[in-house]
């Protein structure tokens, strides 16, 4: 059975993404996150937050809402996860508009490495 993450955890996991200065991959495939949890993971990321992240995992969940793309692609603009190479979103709900909520910080040069 896959770990299943309640939005205050991804909250929470969001909070302190700033102390993880060594921290280089996330998986939070296949944790029960829509886009609701996504939101509430990317809201608090702050500038700086995991430095040398470069691997984020979303990979097997059901992010259809556009709040969590346009939260992350914001917490990008922030300049949160600046070393982010890798974003895995393999069945991961994406739709047509979230797509567009997140290429709008991608095409604002907020990953550029991606």
């Amino acid at each position: 059975s896959q770990v299943r993450w309640t939005r205050e955890q991804l909250q929470s996991l969001g909070s302190v993404m700033e102390l993880c200065a060594k921290l280089t991959a996330l998986n939070l495939s296949e944790c029960g996150m829509n886009g609701g949890g996504l939101a509430a993971f990317a809201r608090p990321l702050r500038a700086h937050a995991a430095p040398a992240l470069t691997t984020l995992n979303l990979s097997e969940n059901a992010v259809e809402e556009r709040e969590g793309w346009e939260a992350l692609g914001e917490a990008l603009q922030r300049g949160a996860l600046p070393k982010i190479t890798e974003l895995k979103l393999h069945s991961c709900g994406m739709n047509g508009r979230g797509l567009a909520a997140f290429a709008g910080a991608l095409h604002a040069h907020a990953a550029p490495a991606l």
